[in-house]
């Protein structure tokens, strides 16, 4: 895994970011990055890769959320929407223009994941 990440990073947008990988002991089939270039994939995605280059594939899209800071982002995007929340619920209590207004923040940040998704895809394969 680190000679597959050492490889991508070398090719990458940001060259001389270091990442840190953690193999968690699961089962699941997953893998994701935190900020700071935390990379954790689970032993059931490592058992499922055929090849190195599946492995790269996976490897890439996390990389991909380091480098456009996605974490960062959707941490301000969620501190943004709770507070939203708060003035909200403060406001108009449970009348159901609060409750649209909630439904609302939860669709954007839904909206938010589905769009950092597809541009992590973007970045992984450059």
């Amino acid at each position: 895994v680190a000679k597959v990440v050492g490889s991508l990073t070398v090719v990458s947008a940001n060259p001389t970011q270091t990442y840190r990988i953690t193999i968690l002991n699961s089962p699941n089939v997953n893998a994701f990055a935190l900020p700071g270039g935390y990379l954790y994939i689970t032993r059931g995605l490592l058992a499922l890769a055929n090849d190195s280059a599946e492995l790269a594939a996976v490897i890439a899209h996390e990389m991909g959320h380091v480098t456009a800071n996605h974490g960062l982002q959707r941490q301000q995007l969620e501190a943004e929407e709770g507070l939203a929340t708060k003035v909200v619920s403060d406001v108009l209590g449970d009348s159901p223009t609060a409750k649209a207004a909630l439904i609302r923040g939860k669709l954007r940040l839904a909206q938010f994941s589905r769009n950092q998704e597809l541009e992590a895809d973007a970045i992984g394969i450059k």
